[in-house]
């Protein structure tokens, strides 16, 4: 029992009578672009290495109502599909771009998720698992023996340092995918001593693991919110609704690293009642509140002046993020990069900050007035459900729901947590669960957003789970249907 995902046989993240299951992202890179050089104009033939291989041409043909049917004719090299050609504006439209990605692989990922569904223990989790190869992604477990365990799971291409963090020479065989990591290798905990695993889709493994981890989105900061709640927890005396409580936990480790050196370094100010009104606040992001608007309105302005070299670089480099972004300034920031290069005068950290909160006061003021409304968390974040067909009368606007993207409760303007279930491996199981919509697809029935004030609200639905009938308690009665 528990959620699915349309085109999936099974239960996707969920529980059955003995073990539960769920997934968080991998932090690993598993496609690769390859720039393709060709023998000549016709595109028949690439160089690849001392030898000319021949191209694959396949026509995908586009059906278009009240028009004629438009063939797109898809060039294949040994690593994958060209994916950019001359009809895009990359380098005067000249590069050929092939896609290596491990999702082009024969994938056993629906006869393992089926064999996990019928796993009883751990040792069935693990054998589910050898045949889990794309995505990669943490399996999280836990059974009703009391076990718990986390495995990073997937095929894992043995690249070496930096291969694929850059485009690659298409024509250079030393470029091509080697192995893939050893399963035996893969990153995992079973039982660890602290009494619980976790994952928010941050890093698998600390840097003593062996093999190159590399993604940029890693996430820093729920991660460490849920460890340091369940840290502080009795293992034996944790509730579900401690569980429901922590999915909902909207306090912001950033601000809490991020604001007091902030307002630490800003010096005076003319915007003295806003500096109190961050002092006093509590880190915690909750719709009623004026300062987290204030926060996040300043501290967006205030990296943008102090990466202003970055956003003003035609070289494709990317902007540090918010989390070394923070590390630099408390550690050995380089004070160069403190001053605006668009003005004459030489920018101390007290003017950057003085320059970024005025600007943050003045856009949150123009918010205000297109809007019509007051500048509170709820409102200045407005987190909206949007219907795939883009209808408004299908879709919900500015819920008032707490948290931040930082946050456990990791809500955003244009999407959040998709659901939250919490699971308690008893005998037999009891489980709650909570989505952002509701379990009819038609919009004209009553349960096609009614779980939305459920979900904003923190609370949860008890799922009657359905038990074999000699498993069954409290069993008022049985029917039997006949087909004649």
């Amino acid at each position: 029992m528990g959620f699915a995902l349309t085109g999936n046989v099974g239960i996707v993240s969920g529980f059955n009578q003995n073990v539960s299951w769920a997934f968080t992202n991998v932090a690993r890179d598993h496609r690769d672009w390859y720039k393709i050089k060709f023998t000549d104009d016709s595109k028949a033939k690439y160089i690849y290495g001392d030898e000319n291989l021949e191209i694959k041409r396949v026509n995908e043909y586009i059906n278009i109502r009240d028009g004629d049917t438009y063939v797109d004719t898809v060039l294949y090299t040994h690593y994958g599909p060209i994916v950019y050609d001359d009809r895009f504006l990359s380098n005067n439209g000249k590069d050929h771009l092939a896609l290596k990605w491990i999702g082009h692989y024969p994938s056993r990922v629906q006869e393992s998720l089926v064999e996990l569904n019928r796993a009883k223990d751990y040792e069935g989790y693990l054998k589910a698992l050898e045949k889990w190869d794309a995505p990669a992604q943490h399996v999280a477990f836990a059974s009703d023996k009391g076990e718990v365990s986390i495995r990073v799971q997937g095929l894992l291409p043995l690249n070496f340092d930096d291969q694929g963090r850059y485009i690659m020479d298409g024509s250079n065989p030393i470029f091509e995918w080697g192995e893939f990591i050893p399963t035996e290798h893969y990153a995992h905990e079973y039982n660890p001593e602290r009494g619980f695993i976790s994952s928010a889709n941050q890093h698998s493994a600390d840097q003593n693991y062996p093999y190159e981890m590399v993604w940029k989105n890693m996430e820093h900061y729920r991660n460490r919110r849920i460890n340091r709640v369940l840290n502080d927890y009795d293992s034996g005396s944790v509730t579900p609704q401690d569980m429901m409580s922590l999915q909902n936990d909207n306090y912001g480790i950033r601000p809490e690293e991020y604001l007091p050196y902030m307002l630490d370094s800003i010096g005076q100010s003319d915007h003295m009642n806003v500096l109190d009104e961050l002092r006093a606040w509590d880190y915690v992001y909750e719709v009623d509140k004026i300062a987290p608007t204030y926060f996040e309105a300043w501290a967006r302005e205030f990296r943008g002046l102090l990466w202003d070299e970055f956003y003003n670089n035609d070289l494709p480099v990317s902007v540090p993020s918010r989390y070394h972004t923070i590390w630099m300034l408390k550690n050995d920031f380089p004070d160069a990069y403190i001053d605006v290069k668009g003005t004459e005068k030489v920018e101390s950290l007290s003017d950057l900050l003085q320059m970024s909160l005025d600007s943050a006061l003045v856009r949150i003021e123009k918010w205000k007035e297109r809007k019509g409304m007051e500048a509170t968390w709820g409102n200045y974040k407005g987190t909206s459900i949007i219907h795939l067909s883009r209808l408004a009368p299908f879709s919900t606007y500015n819920i008032q729901v707490n948290g931040e993207s930082d946050a456990v409760n990791s809500t955003k303007p244009n999407h959040g947590p998709s659901q939250r279930i919490v699971v308690e491996m008893s005998s037999p199981p009891r489980a709650w669960a909570v989505l952002p919509g509701g379990q009819s697809g038609n919009p004209g029935n009553p349960l096609f957003d009614n779980m939305i004030p459920l979900w904003r609200d923190g609370e949860y639905i008890k799922l009657n789970y359905m038990q074999p009938s000699d498993l069954a308690k409290d069993q008022f009665f049985t029917q039997k249907l006949n087909n004649n």
